[in-house]
């Protein structure tokens, strides 16, 4: 039998959850950050941003990035299709492995190769574009980044009333899992966390794996839906088994 426990969710990610709302008010800063750059380039002589302007940027993502690092291990900024003048897609993101400095995450954005990384299809990408507010996606592989199991925060950058990127950061289920495991364990029965989807985030259980669909999603979809749109900033459920 499995049962929801929304009450448990303050006892096991109350920390967590402060520190990903703290996360959340730094990618907005860092949108904001965007803006006005975005803003000030739109009446230069050269009438828009080029990717050397975004330099500007890297201070606060890698300042984003070393004080929440034992937790974020990615972050920056997407763009809209057409809003750099020199770069028809762009991907201004930072990353970095234990022990080492900062680096750019380089994917190929040409539509017309085959190693073609399609962000615009990405849900990270896609919902805060589509519906104006913020965003938790995953867990899931980052194959393109860390190759890690992911969770990634995301809202959208606006200017002038219209979206022009999206500002975000990735947080790793591990670093998760070393904060949130022990609360866990102490707990007289098996848990786990689960998203909206009914996808496995941490669990204290070996039968259930960060990634794996949760068997009672189908048949209790509208409850998890309910619960996990009641908690914030991570739209999560604790269940118990």
């Amino acid at each position: 039998m499995v049962i929801l426990l929304p009450e448990l969710y303050e006892d096991l990610l109350g920390e967590v959850a402060e520190e990903v709302e703290l996360v959340f008010v730094a990618i907005g800063d860092l949108g904001e950050e965007l803006g006005s750059l975005l803003a000030g380039a739109a009446v230069s002589a050269r009438g828009a941003a080029v990717r050397e302007d975004l330099t500007a940027l890297r201070p606060g993502i890698t300042g984003l990035l070393q004080q929440h690092g034992a937790l974020v291990k990615g972050a920056g900024v997407i763009f809209v299709p057409g809003v750099l003048a020199d770069a028809p897609r762009w991907i201004e993101w930072w990353w970095w492995r234990a022990s080492s400095a900062p680096e750019a995450l380089r994917v190929n954005l040409d539509p017309e190769v085959p190693d073609h990384y399609d962000y615009l299809s990405a849900e990270w990408y896609r919902i805060p574009v589509n519906s104006g507010v913020r965003h938790v996606t995953g867990p899931y592989v980052d194959y393109e980044c860390t190759n890690e199991y992911a969770v990634t925060l995301s809202l959208p950058v606006t200017l002038d009333g219209s979206i022009v990127a999206v500002a975000g950061s990735d947080l790793v289920v591990s670093g998760l899992e070393e904060r949130v495991l022990p609360r866990m364990c102490k707990m007289a029965r098996p848990l786990a966390l689960i998203n909206a989807q009914g996808r496995v985030v941490l669990s204290s259980s070996p039968d259930w794996t960060p990634g794996m669909l949760h068997p009672s999603a189908g048949s209790m979809r509208s409850e998890i839906e309910v619960a996990c749109a009641c908690a914030s900033p991570l739209p999560w459920v604790p269940v118990g088994f």
